[in-house]
């Protein structure tokens, strides 16, 4: 249990991991290998660049990098979800496209950005095996078992995972590698009062042991890492994350889609809908009513989720009388060109770990209202200057912010070139350079053992 009385597979790991009997579970990694399923039997073939033991450069000399070429592995959960997958099959397609063997493990080998990967990056799933059947813990220690076996053969360099099941893993299936490699770890939202339960966090500092880098994907994380969970700041560094500029030019020059919500100017907005409380659309519907009679613009907010949620945005809708002015079309498969033709983007949202969708906004040329919350934004576009910043779950400060971003001449040209910044061949280089870090000669605690 932690804290606040739940169940927590973390505290059950370290148990494990510590070989001691923590939570009634006293068993070491290397004892379960006879119970895990056999090796993936969808592993089939000879892998872009795959070595036999013994040959190939990249060996590690006190947990560094020390001859190229270099081989990347990512270890996530599945191609489902937005921004971390979705940069993660942009970085491992760059890296291929490079011709550094590139592979991305998974739990579940299916979501629609699959469908974006560089045909040389392998995608390998990885399986629980019959310890999936044994609860929380019984999955991370099967996962486990099943990863090291894939890495162990596939020999990566570095792996990047990322969440907090993902980089537990990967700890614990290197800690019985026959050979180690750079676990690296991304962090991808703020420690905020509204994800403080996220089991992540407090046991950062313990793996943090056996880590060979954290990356946050805003300076603001990073310097939570340092200031408030006290990770050596020698671990710790930004990477923001990528856009593909090219990919989004191609996308924003098709025509909006037939029967569009709507026909006049509209104020566009997007995000996940089950997040409405971290993304702040409540508040945006109400900044809007207070604009509506004195703007021409509908207010436009793309992205599903949950029905629940769906309806308490509807509710909404109705109880400030905008049925006719607010439109919610849903997830929308390219929506670039409803980015590129509108007249302002608005992201009310009470906290973000980076916020590519204020990037997707300034590379289709889009003007900006964003609030001024804990993550990325400010970072996004530099404390204002490339967008209005207004105080988080201000309704009228958000008003008084469209207000003014919609009254001044647009400035295109700008908001492009800030986007070009953070292309993701620039970005990929960041992750090169952190994976080829050099390390400590040892490692300390049990947890770096084996």
């Amino acid at each position: 249990m932690n804290g606040a009385g739940r169940f927590d597979p973390c505290a059950v790991v370290l148990g494990v991991w510590s070989g001691y009997r923590g939570c009634g579970v006293g068993i070491e990694l290397g004892s379960l290998e006879k119970s895990t399923a056999p090796p993936n039997p969808s592993r089939k073939g000879v892998m872009m660049g795959e070595r036999s033991e013994g040959k190939g450069g990249g060996e590690f000399e006190g947990g560094s990098v020390t001859a190229d070429p270099i081989r990347i592995a990512f270890w996530m959960t599945s191609f489902h979800g937005g921004g971390y997958e979705r940069n993660t099959v942009l970085i491992a397609s760059e890296l291929a496209d490079r011709g550094i063997p590139t592979a991305i493990f998974v739990k579940d080998d299916i979501g629609p950005n699959r469908e974006f990967l560089h045909p040389d990056v392998k995608a390998i799933g990885v399986s629980a095996g019959v310890l999936g059947g044994l609860g929380s813990v019984g999955e991370l220690m099967g996962c486990a078992i099943s990863l090291r076996r894939e890495l162990d053969e596939w020999r990566p360099d570095a792996v990047f995972a990322h969440g907090w099941t993902c980089p537990w893993i990967a700890t614990l299936a290197r800690s019985r590698a026959r050979r180690k490699w750079n676990n690296i770890v991304s962090i991808h939202n703020p420690l905020v009062p509204q994800n403080q339960d996220r089991p992540e966090w407090p046991y950062m500092r313990i793996m943090s042991r056996s880590t060979h880098a954290f990356f946050g994907v805003s300076k603001y994380i990073e310097n939570q890492l340092i200031n408030e969970i006290g990770i050596p700041p020698s671990k710790c560094s930004t990477i923001y994350n990528p856009i593909d500029l090219k990919w989004i030019n191609e996308q924003k020059a098709a025509p909006i889609p037939r029967n569009f919500v709507t026909s006049v100017p509209y104020i566009l907005s997007a995000g996940r809908i089950d997040e409405s409380r971290q993304k702040g659309f409540i508040d945006l519907i109400d900044a809007y009513a207070i604009l509506e009679r004195d703007i021409v613009e509908d207010l436009v907010i793309l992205g599903d989720g949950p029905e629940d949620e769906v309806n308490l945005l509807r509710r909404r809708i109705e109880r400030t009388g905008l049925t006719n002015r607010v439109h919610l079309p849903g997830y929308v498969s390219n929506p670039f060109p409803i980015f590129a033709r509108s007249r302002l983007f608005a992201l009310a949202s009470h906290y973000e770990g980076f916020g590519n969708v204020l990037l997707e906004a300034l590379a289709c040329g889009t003007q900006i209202v964003a609030t001024d919350c804990p993550g990325g934004p400010k970072e996004i576009l530099e404390n204002g200057r490339y967008g209005e910043l207004v105080p988080v779950k201000n309704p009228p400060a958000l008003a008084e912010g469209i207000r003014k971003v919609l009254s001044r001449p647009p400035r295109v040209d700008s908001g492009i070139a800030r986007a070009e910044q953070f292309g993701v061949d620039k970005v990929t280089d960041e992750y090169l350079d952190i994976a080829r870090k050099p390390g400590p000669s040892h490692e300390n605690g049990s947890m770096g053992a084996g």
